[in-house]
């Protein structure tokens, strides 16, 4: 435990310089169309993907971008209701013989992208819609409410940073990591989060939150 202290408060002073600088994220809506059954809509988050998690990247660790999209009604009376959600979940990572970033979505879907693509690509939603026939009732008032949850190292956490912290990090094999059993205990959970939190690989979260519309009001 000692020795987990020290490599705790060591980490800590090595990062505060390189932790101190952060770009601010913002969250905006381009377009925002709907009709009886559909709501679409444009939407960016800027800086989402920053210079720290890209050398992080390069470095042989992974990450996930999760959007969470949902649809909330304006009741007069009563708490705002979600009407519908929808999630969408993609993975990054770094070819180091392709100089390429990888990003894997639903069904082990791979494709490859430069490091302007990689940020454009994970910081944003493009058409993105709700579909259904009778989804918006006339006259209610609606909007759209995005979370965004960027988890640097996740669901491999305890394992890839393991071997960050023995300094193999370019021999992870993305595939082949599973979560270590013993990460689940209730210290090492602390010391874990302490750790991505300090160095800079703690969880990002952004919400951007829609204009309320009017449904059958020409948006």
């Amino acid at each position: 435990m000692k020795k987990g202290v020290t490599l705790f408060f060591c980490i800590v002073l090595m990062s505060s310089g390189a932790y101190a600088k952060k770009s601010k994220t913002g969250c905006y809506f381009d377009t925002l169309y709907t009709d009886k059954s559909t709501v679409e809509f444009d939407f960016n988050a800027t800086h989402l993907i920053d210079k720290q998690l890209l050398e992080g990247l390069q470095q042989g660790l992974t990450a996930t971008v999760e959007y969470r999209v949902q649809l909330w009604r304006r009741n007069r009376y009563l708490p705002d209701t979600i009407e519908k959600e929808r999630i969408r979940r993609m993975k990054i990572g770094y070819d180091r013989w392709q100089k390429s970033y990888q990003l894997t979505e639903p069904g082990d879907n791979v494709s490859s992208y430069s490091e302007r693509g990689i940020i454009q690509k994970c910081g944003s939603l493009q058409k993105f819609c709700f579909s259904q026939p009778g989804l918006l009732e006339t006259g209610r008032e609606y909007r759209i409410i995005i979370r965004v949850i960027v988890r640097k190292m996740s669901l491999e956490n305890y394992q890839e940073v393991k071997t960050w912290l023995q300094g193999r990090a370019e021999d992870i094999d993305l595939k082949k990591i599973r979560p270590d059993k013993k990460a689940g205990k209730k210290a090492t959970g602390w010391f874990m989060n302490a750790l991505f939190t300090v160095t800079g690989f703690g969880d990002k979260v952004v919400t951007g939150k829609s204009r309320w519309f009017t449904a059958g009001a020409g948006n």
